[in-house]
């Protein structure tokens, strides 16, 4: 990709030597075109690319190196496309060549952003999948039918996403205040949905992990409420978890809760309701729906109780 010009990145996407760099979950490029053939080469380990246009949606599962072609019809359309698969399986990348579609400009920020950072949940694992399932893959985990992205692609917001497998705020490797820390700020955020907890209970609770507890949970998350503040300080900061068993407590609703009033930061807390319908026992593509509906609901009614 020689001109980048033409195209929208989304996340943390990057271009390097003429490519698309794609690390995490729902990193890609949009751009708008007119009509004509598209084709691109694909390279990584293993991983999966969803390309949207129209009502057309492409799955295009990578192992090695693939070429993918497509026609896109005539009339205007944006065409994106997005890494659906997690860090997990390693990075992809994305040489748009042989670029024959009469090209326009690209589609311009949208008027609000919204940046999500959480666990595998957030990640989509599982969420192309059935609870027949025990193990991920790549075919049954799918960033792009988990709720960050549904509730971004229903409100027509720009999105970002930092979510990982077993990512607890602290006590994992990798953990979410690290990824974090070292971002530069980003004032452009409209929201933060903070998504942790299901491995922080997890590890809070198990005789598996004798050295964390909940007072360090709570701690943690208080920590964690205020680095986002300070990474995105023009956002309205939400709060969700409840999506599997172990943060669907009350003990974990009851931490999260005191955590987010210890920071002195004014976030909302939204619960949501437990699933292990998909693959690896995570929520189903129908539980994230819901998780979606909920969130939406949750992240309008705040925006009308703002003054």
């Amino acid at each position: 990709m020689s001109e980048i010009q033409p195209f929208k990145l989304h996340g943390r996407a990057a271009v390097r030597g003429g490519e698309l760099v794609l690390s995490h979950v729902l990193e890609g490029a949009e751009f708008c075109a007119s009509g004509g053939d598209f084709s691109f080469l694909c390279r990584g380990e293993s991983g999966k690319l969803k390309i949207f246009y129209g009502d057309e949606a492409l799955e295009v599962v990578i192992r090695g190196e693939q070429a993918v072609r497509l026609t896109i019809p005539n009339g205007p359309h944006a065409v994106r496309i997005l890494k659906a698969s997690s860090p997990r399986f390693g990075t992809l990348s994305v040489e748009l060549g042989s670029l024959r579609a009469d090209l326009l400009p690209p589609p311009p920020p949208a008027a609000h952003k919204i940046v999500f950072l959480g666990d595998s949940i957030a990640a989509g694992c599982g969420a192309a999948g059935t609870c027949a399932e025990r193990e991920q893959t790549v075919e049954n985990s799918d960033a792009t039918r988990a709720f960050p992205y549904l509730t971004a692609k229903a409100l027509g917001a720009d999105f970002s996403v930092l979510a990982h497998e077993g990512m607890a705020v602290r006590d994992s490797m990798p953990c979410g205040y690290a990824l974090l820390e070292p971002l530069p700020p980003d004032p452009k955020a409209d929201f933060a949905v903070v998504a942790f907890g299901e491995n922080d209970m997890w590890h809070a609770t198990s005789p598996e992990f004798p050295s964390y507890n909940l007072l360090k949970f709570e701690r943690d998350y208080a920590d964690m409420v205020c680095l986002v503040h300070a990474k995105y300080p023009n956002a309205a900061l939400v709060c969700v978890y409840g999506m599997m068993p172990a943060s669907a407590t009350d003990a974990a609703d009851a931490v999260i809760r005191d955590a987010v009033k210890k920071s002195g930061v004014a976030a909302s807390v939204c619960r949501m309701l437990p699933d292990e319908r998909g693959g690896n026992l995570h929520p189903c593509a129908e539980a994230h729906e819901e998780t979606a509906r909920r969130l939406i609901s949750h992240l309008c009614a705040s925006c009308e109780n703002s003054p």
